[in-house]
């Protein structure tokens, strides 16, 4: 169930950033994962470090600085490209969060599976994830969400629920999402 949360809420996020961040910046700031995961691994689970990690890992946090700041880098009279905290000083595009937060969340995942893969089956696992990811995700996918006013507060709440043919898909349709269901299960 944690496993089938995380994911689809790494997932969510992601989707949202792409509305507001280019591609390219979420790809290269979305590399972090796999930073954190051997940082997490040195830490928690005892994995061995050396200077070769623990530089990788900073040079990649400093990389996905400049990818949110790229005033940071500054030439020199000289041409020689060096980094500078001035160019820390404009205000980053808020929806970079989102892109970290799906990072959290799919680190977390990958620490999960650590967890139970010492005592679950892999099968056992994949059913769980897809029926609480399919549990989650129904809702939001097929329902028309609005705003509402519920005793002075201000919340989105499902009106109703979309059919196929208020989705635009048709049977047409069906093979492209089996290919994409058959993907996802690869994955």
């Amino acid at each position: 169930c944690s496993r089938g949360f995380l994911s689809i809420s790494g997932s969510l996020c992601l989707f949202y950033a792409i509305k507001y961040i280019e591609l390219t910046d979420i790809t290269a700031i979305g590399y972090i994962e796999q930073v954190l995961l051997v940082l997490v691994g040195i830490m928690f689970f005892k994995e061995k470090s050396s200077f070769a990690k623990i530089f990788g890992i900073i040079i990649s946090f400093v990389g996905a600085l400049i990818v949110i700041y790229p005033d940071m880098i500054q030439v020199s009279q000289m041409g020689i490209p060096y980094l500078s905290l001035a160019g820390m000083k404009s205000e980053p595009n808020k929806y970079y969060i989102f892109v970290f937060l799906s990072i959290f969340f799919w680190g977390s995942n990958c620490v999960v599976i650590k967890f139970l893969g010492k005592t679950e089956k892999t099968k056992a696992q994949m059913f769980y994830v897809l029926l609480v990811s399919c549990v989650l995700t129904y809702p939001l996918a097929f329902f028309n969400w609005e705003d509402a006013l519920i005793y002075g507060m201000e919340m989105r709440l499902p009106t109703h629920h979309y059919g196929f043919a208020d989705l635009g898909l048709t049977w047409e349709h069906l093979p492209y999402l089996a290919l994409l269901s058959l993907c996802y299960f690869i994955h």
